[in-house]
């Protein structure tokens, strides 16, 4: 019998105004510590409830400082299809051939490049990573695609996340990021070491090397990556780091991030008005209320990346417009 590759699971979003996004995102196995979970992607939507089949899958982890989406896999039957268990962590080389894989197809593409992007889509977010490929075959629709699995010969490398249609590029999540979800602590929020990496001659920071002011040398992943990225990858709650600066060993404990605004992963709403977070934000931009969402962003730009702000949606019902205020 040929195993299934992946399946399809319906994403439906909490609401706001009665106004709802639902998606068709695509799923796959792996097993870890003898464990099978279902692996996709969130897109920082706010979640209402995420089913296959009509059936309501129950959520794991619900990532803030990446798009994964682990779910469980108790009430699901998964004889019929794969389970991966053989990941390859590493990045793959420019013009590296990869494969896309699914339901019973294969769609094939070239890494180009690697990118570093705002994790949260947002211009204040830390940077994470993303494999960059292209594809060369004609793509009729790419919805769906979102969470389908990337390989490197016979090895799990990623999980697709965005299409771009007009330059035909994919954007893909390492697959070690699914396995850090699995291991940290706090998967809800974003650390920081307290140290001055700019100022300070740091040769090495846990396992990873480090010959430059800026960058260090990510073993697992092997590639170079900035100090934030490495914060976003590999902070966690209660975290004590030891690094040599100046020839000196020490130690740091990493510390929570204030975010510009919270890093939610519910809608929140207080008598009539909506707290702003990354998810409502991410909600409403895909509800298409664009010069909205613009005005926003405007002020996030002109704010200190240090500050916090307090902002509140308010819906008037007779010209159907939201407000907002800053608290």
């Amino acid at each position: 019998m040929t195993l299934i590759e992946t399946l399809i699971i319906k994403l439906t979003s909490s609401d706001i105004e009665d106004k709802k996004v639902e998606y068709f995102i695509t799923g796959f196995y792996i097993k870890y510590n003898d464990i099978v979970y279902l692996i996709s992607v969130h897109h920082f939507l706010p979640i209402n409830k995420i089913t296959i089949d009509e059936n309501e899958c129950d959520i794991k982890i619900n990532s803030n400082w990446s798009e994964i989406l682990i779910l469980l896999t108790n009430n699901l039957c998964y004889d019929e299809y794969v389970i991966n268990e053989n990941l390859n962590f590493k990045i793959p080389s420019d013009g590296t051939k990869l494969n896309i894989k699914f339901g019973s197809n294969t769609l094939k593409i070239k890494k180009e490049t690697t990118g570093f992007i705002p994790y949260n889509n947002f211009p204040s977010g830390y940077k994470t990573i993303y494999i960059i490929a292209s594809c060369d075959e004609k793509i009729e629709t790419p919805n769906g695609l979102s969470g389908a699995p990337v390989f490197n010969k016979n090895k799990l490398i990623g999980i697709i996340t965005k299409y771009d249609v007009k330059n035909k590029i994919f954007f893909i999540i390492p697959i070690y990021f699914v396995i850090k979800n699995l291991l940290k602590n706090d998967n809800n929020n974003i650390y920081y070491l307290p140290i001055d990496y700019k100022k300070s001659k740091i040769t090495k920071i846990q396992n990873f090397k480090n010959n430059s002011s800026n960058y260090i040398f990510h073993s697992i992943l092997n590639i170079f990556i900035s100090y934030e990225s490495y914060y976003l990858i590999e902070g966690d709650d209660n975290l004590n780091i030891v690094y040599i600066v100046d020839k000196e060993k020490k130690n740091e404990t990493f510390i929570r991030l204030k975010n510009l605004i919270p890093n939610e992963k519910e809608i929140i709403k207080i008598n009539d008005e909506y707290i702003v977070n990354y998810r409502l934000l991410t909600l409403i931009r895909h509800l298409d209320l664009k010069e909205f969402i613009k005005s926003l962003i405007d002020i996030l730009m002109r704010s200190n990346e240090n500050d916090e702000l307090n902002i509140t949606l308010k819906y008037n019902k007779y010209n159907k417009e939201f407000t907002y205020k800053i608290i």
